[in-house]
């Protein structure tokens, strides 16, 4: 696992379930959402089910993006004397 692995995994299921509600809240189906995001329907239901692990996070920015929605990461790089370390976080954050 990568450092960006833990929070972005954790910011993808962020995602979905905010897709869930969102969808649920306006009534709009995955055709609907697809041809809205461009995006096949198939891989809307895809990424419903859970199953985002092949999706990058630009695929999934241009889904949340229907709803004024966005996955923000963001590195850092920390050093002292003993060690080196890259850090991620990751979060899912509704803009506008």
């Amino acid at each position: 696992m990568t450092a960006a692995a833990g929070p972005a995994a954790a910011a993808k299921a962020a995602a979905i379930s905010f897709l869930k509600d969102r969808m649920s809240e306006t009534g709009m189906t995955q055709t609907e959402l697809a041809q809205k995001a461009d995006c096949e329907r198939s891989h809307i239901s895809e990424m419903l089910s859970g199953r985002v692990e092949r999706f990058s996070l630009d695929r999934i920015n241009r889904v949340l993006a229907v709803f004024g929605a966005s996955i923000q990461v963001s590195y850092r790089l920390i050093s002292d004397n003993r060690q080196n370390a890259l850090t991620a976080r990751a979060s899912a954050r509704r803009t506008g």
